[in-house]
Order: structure tokens, then C-alpha cells, then sequence
């Protein structure tokens, strides 16, 4: 056969194309039945590397459906349970896409809606982000947010309240540093979450992702607090660009940053420098740059989401 998906055989003369893989479900024949074979049932009969799988009743309707993630698909997918026949057609949805292999998962509640979330390790992104769902009767993506960045190949890990505090934390291992790790959910008083996009139709090479605060609407001068600066470059050594990998025109970009490290009245200010452009302050160019609305910083967390668009 030949190499195909990354480096993993597909079956000879398929058309469209099978994996090697297939997800099934073994019957249980009962205590009286203890030496019998199990009745196996096949829920998905192309899926490659499906390395974590959950059961949950997404639906309400009594059944457990099954979420399972394709690392070389780079995605998660929800089987809906058949109903009282287990053996019929368990129908799939994928329900997340553009994680690069995400290894690992866990369900929980992550923002208080009572609808159950999923929580990834994207393993070779070196991150960990979790997915809203967006409810029963939605056909939509589920979002992605941001919980951390640049822990080398993050493996098996839970969620869970380990200081007590109310919130959830993520208690995990990375394999490359041999090390267990947490990750505590905090939200100070002068917490910022920013979802950042990029207009339609964006097709230049990003060299530099900034994120500032300004107290003027039309920024000059020194910003009154500078919180990102993301060279697009391959910083972590994945073989990917580093802002390219976490902003795209398909893709928004969700940064979370604990405490801004000012209180009063500011602008979020996000500025993409690209490979021919100016610097975007204060000479015009093809950089691209948006300002905010102005936000009271250190009452609580605050959350703004802006598109980019050629700056002035």
C-alpha cells in the first residue's frame, strides 16, 4: 500500500480512501454467559488513531453517545447513539476540528451552563484548550478556548477542583520533561480574555502578533501596557509557525491573559505586522490593527473580541 495521512497505511484500492482503524463495541453476554463470545458491534469502521473515547448523553434522550478524537484527523466526533437496538448505525458529527493531534480528553462543565464541555491536550501543539458546547440542537463547531500554552507534549491528565476553590484545574504529565504538572483556573481582578479574528478574504504572510493596552483611542506614544508579542516563528521546534498555528483566517485566536497589570480605563489594542508592511505606529502600511472599545480594567474580568483590519 502506499503512505498516505501521515506515514499511515490506507487500505489497498479503497476509494474514497480507509484507515486501518475501526472503533467497535464489545456486548457483554451476562454473568450467565462468562465463556461466550462478545458480540461485537462496530460503531465507526474507518477511524485511525482514536486515542480517547467517552460516553456521554449529549442529547438527553437516556443513551450515552460516544466522543472520540482522530489524531491524524486532527479532530473530535460525536457518535449518537441508535436507540434500543445497540446494533444499529451509531450516526458521527464532528464536533471539533483544528487541533493538530489531540491525544488526550475529559468532559466537564467548564463554564457553569450545565451543558458538558470538552477538554483537549492538542499533543504536538504543546497546549491545552477546551471546546464550548454550543448545545443539543446546534450543528455548529463547537469553540475553542485557551487554557495554556508551550508545555512540551501534554499527555494523560483530568480536570478537577485540587485546591478546593470552586473552580476546575488541570492535573496533567508532559512526556517530554518526564514531569506532572498543574494548571490552576484563576480569574484576578484584572484578567483579560480577547478573541481575535482576521477579516475575510486575509491571505498575507504574518511575521508579529502584538496585544496592548492604550489609553487613547487613536494609540501613540508608549502603550500603557504591552501583554503579547508572538513572533511568527517556529519558537517551540514543531514545524510550525507559532502565530500561524493559533490565528488564521479559519481560525480565531482566544488569549486569555491572567492579570493585565494595570487598573482604570484602557483600550485593547491588537496589531498583525505581515512580511512588506510598515510598522503600524505611527507610519501607515499594510499592517493590520484594531482598537477596542475602552474597558474598566481591575473590577473583574473583562472580555473583548475584534476583528483585524488595515490600519490607517
Amino acid at each position: 500500500p502506499e503512505v498516505v495521512h501521515n506515514a499511515m497505511f490506507d487500505i489497498a484500492n479503497s476509494d474514497p480512501p480507509q484507515f486501518r482503524g475501526e472503533i467497535w463495541l464489545a456486548l457483554n453476554p451476562g454473568p450467565g454467559g462468562w465463556d461466550e463470545r462478545w458480540e461485537k458491534v462496530v460503531i465507526d469502521d474507518d477511524n485511525w488513531a482514536s486515542a480517547d473515547m467517552w460516553f456521554h448523553d449529549f442529547d438527553g434522550d437516556t443513551y450515552p453517545d460516544l466522543i472520540a478524537n482522530q489524531i491524524f484527523d486532527s479532530t473530535v466526533t460525536r457518535y449518537r447513539h441508535p436507540g434500543a437496538d445497540i446494533t444499529d448505525t451509531w450516526e458521527p458529527e464532528v464536533i471539533i476540528s483544528g487541533l493538530k493531534s489531540p491525544s488526550d480528553f475529559w468532559l466537564a462543565d467548564m463554564d457553569g451552563d450545565d451543558l458538558v464541555d470538552v477538554v483537549s491536550a492538542d499533543h504536538t501543539a504543546h497546549r491545552g484548550v477546551w471546546h464550548k458546547n454550543p448545545g443539543p440542537d446546534s450543528d455548529e463547531l463547537w469553540e475553542l478556548f485557551s487554557i495554556y500554552r508551550d508545555i512540551r507534549l501534554p499527555g494523560d491528565f483530568e480536570m478537577n477542583d485540587h485546591d478546593g476553590d470552586g473552580d476546575l484545574d488541570w492535573l496533567g504529565i508532559s512526556l517530554t520533561r518526564g514531569q506532572a504538572f498543574i494548571v490552576e483556573q484563576v480569574e484576578p481582578a484584572s484578567s483579560l480574555v480577547a478573541t481575535i479574528r482576521l477579516p475575510d478574504g486575509f491571505d498575507e504572510t504574518i511575521t508579529r502578533l502584538v496585544v496592548a493596552l492604550a489609553e487613547d483611542e487613536v494609540p501613540s506614544g508608549i502603550p500603557a501596557a504591552i501583554l503579547a508579542t508572538i513572533d511568527n516563528v517556529d519558537k517551540d521546534g514543531d514545524g510550525e509557525l507559532d502565530v500561524d498555528q493559533i490565528l488564521s483566517p479559519s481560525r480565531d485566536l482566544v488569549l486569555p491573559f491572567e492579570d493585565v497589570g494595570v487598573t482604570g480605563d484602557y483600550h485593547v489594542v491588537v496589531a498583525v505586522y505581515v512580511e512588506g508592511g510598515a510598522e503600524f505606529i505611527p507610519e501607515p502600511g499594510i499592517d493590520y490593527q484594531v482598537v477596542s472599545e475602552q474597558r474598566a480594567f481591575g473590577q473583574g474580568k473583562v472580555e473583548v473580541s475584534v476583528e483585524l483590519a488595515l490600519a490607517p
